[in-house]
């Protein structure tokens, strides 16, 4: 099975490309099978992303969640500010939780990248208002 295929096909039907239909349940099950069986991290940024959106599914804060801590797991710091910005605003649902939005954001603050560094300082200073 080549995951590339999978990932690659699920942005055809996610953006009705290739002369595929729009469908974004399709897009979320080939998604799925790279993150699922390769542990591919733009793919678990993809189903964190079509979860928190309602692409293709019901919206489910929870399971965005999950693949977004997979993916950070794995390496992606961007899926960690995710995280903690989420539990900052209560987004779709999600209980605010400033104790882990904190976490979050403070682990996030110490990323090799400056752009997500400059973020999640900024939502670290602004606490007060969240």
């Amino acid at each position: 099975m080549d995951f590339y295929f999978d990932y690659d096909l699920g942005e055809f039907y996610e953006n009705g490309e290739a002369g595929l239909p729009k469908d974004m349940g399709i897009a979320l099950k080939l998604y799925t099978n790279p993150a699922v069986l390769f542990g591919d991290v733009p793919s678990m940024i993809k189903l964190g992303h079509f979860y928190e959106e309602g692409l293709g599914t019901p919206i489910d804060m929870k399971e965005a969640i999950l693949w977004y801590e997979q993916a950070f797991d794995k390496g992606d710091e961007s899926a960690g500010l995710t995280i903690g910005v989420r539990y900052a605003q209560g987004y779709h649902g999600l209980k605010k939780n400033k104790k882990k939005a904190l976490k979050w954001l403070k682990q996030t603050s110490q990323s090799s990248d400056p752009e997500i560094v400059d973020i999640a300082s900024g939502w670290l200073v602004n606490r007060n208002e969240w």
